[in-house]
């Protein structure tokens, strides 16, 4: 793996891929945004780290924990939240059911407050992505899907228009194993700059049984090639 993914979310995804034939995503309830310079400026923080929340879900983890628009998230769980996009992929990752604690920036002072994570909803696009798992050929068969990036990730990732997609779910062991992440940003794939989700079906569209793939993938603040190779054939268990 290129990236620092403990090996048993890896494992863990694949098991539920195995038994369920898809992977339960964690949800906290929160919509969050960068803080950009205007953030900074209006806030008067030292910083431009965390990700600013936005809006919460009722009943949500976050709404039973205390959060509030206008927190700004700077850690989840251990993990510190140095740019809006750090935030998705680790509580994706979160089991549902775990308490964990979140800190937060609330008018210039730090608060620990405790949420319990729920389960993300299988939206559309998750499940035509499952559906589409079973197929032997294309971006299907990568287990991975993917949609396009809003403008205010571009911004924080320092992205131009154009330029990358961000996974949406994984559906299969070949990504999985890789340690690709929902949230995690593909870049390229086997040199061809991808800026759509049409580009990236283009790119993907040969890709069969027996083939590897190099995916260029921006994870949080590393950028870093990925292979993946497409079984040959399914083995006895």
């Amino acid at each position: 793996m290129s990236f620092s993914i403990p090996i048993d979310t890896a494992m863990n995804a694949v098991q539920q891929l195995k038994t369920k034939g898809y992977v339960t995503r964690g949800m906290l309830g929160v919509m969050v945004r960068p803080v950009d310079d205007s953030v900074v400026k209006a806030l008067k923080l030292e910083s431009a780290n965390g990700a600013i929340v936005a809006e919460v879900t009722p009943d949500s983890g976050a709404d039973k924990a205390g959060i509030q628009p206008g927190d700004i998230i700077i850690g989840f769980n251990g993990h510190a939240i140095d740019q809006g996009a750090d935030l998705p992929p680790l509580v994706a990752m979160t089991k549902p059911g775990t308490k964990v604690p979140v800190e937060v920036l609330r008018n210039g002072k730090k608060l620990t407050l405790h949420a319990t994570v729920g389960t993300m909803p299988r939206d559309k696009n998750a499940q035509m992505g499952h559906v589409g798992a079973a197929a032997s050929s294309g971006a299907a068969a990568l287990g991975l899907v993917v949609k396009s990036l809003d403008h205010d990730t571009r911004q924080q990732l320092g992205l131009k228009s154009g330029e990358g997609v961000v996974i949406s779910d994984i559906t299969g062991e070949v990504a999985a194993q890789a340690g690709l992440q929902a949230g995690d940003v593909i870049l390229m794939v086997n040199q061809q700059k991808i800026g759509s989700v049409e580009a990236f079906r283009k790119a993907t569209d040969h890709v069969k049984a027996g083939d590897t793939v190099l995916l260029l993938v921006r994870h949080g603040d590393q950028t870093n090639f990925i292979s993946l190779s497409v079984p040959s054939g399914k083995s006895g268990d």
